[in-house]
């Protein structure tokens, strides 16, 4: 099983073109977490580690039940990582499976 910091990777739960996001324990609480590892070379770019502070900024001010909270950050870790609350459910690609092809047929259509 690999370890990031105080965290045990327990599966992966996506990927994505900047990150990858693991169900995530915590070794000391036993809790879990949605930990978003991103790609070590996200550091070595000015504009993609730009994004990823603007990312950890916006999200810390978000307060709403519907929003997943920040919980730590790991920036000097290598990889570096963000570690968000854990919500059992499906994920965002699964839920667009399921919705009908018109509803984004509609709702990306142009408008002349």
């Amino acid at each position: 099983m690999k370890k990031l910091g105080k965290y045990l990777l327990l599966e992966k739960l996506g990927a994505g073109a900047t990150a990858q996001v693991y169900l995530a324990k915590d070794e000391l609480s036993g809790l879990l977490y949605a930990l978003k590892v991103f790609h070590p070379s996200i550091v070595d770019r000015a504009f993609l580690k730009k994004r990823l502070l603007n990312e950890i900024r916006m999200v810390k001010t978000l307060d709403h039940e519907c929003i997943v909270k920040l919980v730590d950050t790991h920036l000097e870790s290598s990889p570096p990582a963000i570690a968000y609350q854990y919500i059992k459910g499906h994920s965002l690609e699964d839920f667009q499976a399921r919705l009908p092809f018109a509803f984004f047929a509609h709702k990306h259509a142009s408008i002349s």
